[in-house]
């Protein structure tokens, strides 16, 4: 009975950090396009790869134990 309290009381006291972020927090504000567009937003460096090159990304980062993994 008295390890059910300690448990409440310290899931209480965990919860009780979440609740606030702070007196002078102001919430960031995110430009937001007005509609969906995919010219300019496309990252042209990806563009030469063909569709096998992408396939085989994880090979680009040189890890030979990431490689093994996969």
């Amino acid at each position: 009975m008295i390890g059910a309290r300690k448990i409440v009381l310290a899931a209480a006291i965990m919860m009780s950090g979440c609740m606030m972020v702070g007196p002078d927090y102001v919430k960031p504000e995110l430009p937001m396009p007005t509609a969906w567009s995919r010219t300019g937003s496309v990252d042209d460096s990806i563009a030469p790869y063909q569709a096998r090159d992408l396939c085989l990304w994880w090979e680009r980062l040189g890890d030979p134990v990431l490689t093994g993994l996969i």
